[in-house]
């Protein structure tokens, strides 16, 4: 029992005494004199300020009534095919962002690999977090490509949706065909390659003849 309850007694009983009296008043004054933070209400995603562009998606929202006791926002977002309203059960889990600490938000870096996606957000303040807004869906229209390693450039190692540079790969290709092409040839002091002396004007590089970056295909909106 809380210790505005707790009552130590001590009755004195007499031989007449058949009734027990207590006085609540003054508990009863404090009770009504706490304030408690009012539960926030639900959010209004304004649809008509909200942006897909760019693998970015831009959410603005509002409250219903102005409440100054708001300490920040929740965001949830997970990806679907489905249109319409979110359905119970999804296949992908709610992404949660926690502190927004404005009525909009911008989600980047997306990879639009799905048609839509559904939002909602809730208010909270500091003792207790709001009921979630209606979820909404938007379309994240885009184009899915893969990288071709057929037409690639030579130096380039393409395994679909990734490609490598590799300054070597061209000339050791060229090395290979001439190679294989001067097997069936008779070798002659002539035309017999020099060897163990460099030519003065290549004389070997302290770098190393590899140079490498990664990329990764991405979604572009159509």
């Amino acid at each position: 029992m809380a210790p505005a309850f707790r009552l130590s007694l001590k009755a004195k009983v007499s031989d007449n005494m058949s009734h027990l009296m207590v006085d609540f008043a003054q508990e009863r004054q404090m009770l009504q004199a706490l304030k408690f933070l009012p539960v926030p209400g639900a959010p209004v995603i304004d649809l008509a300020e909200s942006r897909v562009a760019d693998n970015c998606v831009a959410l603005v929202w509002r409250m219903p009534d102005e409440d100054r006791k708001i300490d920040h926002y929740v965001l949830e977002y997970r990806r679907t095919n489905f249109e319409g309203p979110p359905r119970l059960k999804e296949d992908q889990p709610w992404m949660v962002i926690e502190g927004i600490r404005q009525t909009e938000y911008t989600l980047t870096g997306l990879k639009f690999d799905m048609k839509y996606m559904n939002f909602r957000v809730r208010a909270c303040n500091k003792a207790v977090a709001g009921e979630f807004s209606e979820p909404v869906t938007l379309e994240t229209p885009a184009f899915m490509f893969r990288l071709d390693a057929s037409t690639s450039h030579q130096n380039l190692r393409v395994d679909d949706l990734s490609v490598e540079w590799d300054a070597m790969g061209g000339k050791v290709q060229d090395i290979k065909a001439r190679e294989k092409d001067g097997k069936g040839r008779t070798a002659s002091p002539v035309n017999s390659p020099a060897r163990g002396i460099p030519s003065p004007k290549r004389m070997p590089s302290g770098r190393g003849g590899r140079d490498r970056f990664t990329a990764e295909s991405y979604t572009v909106l159509g």
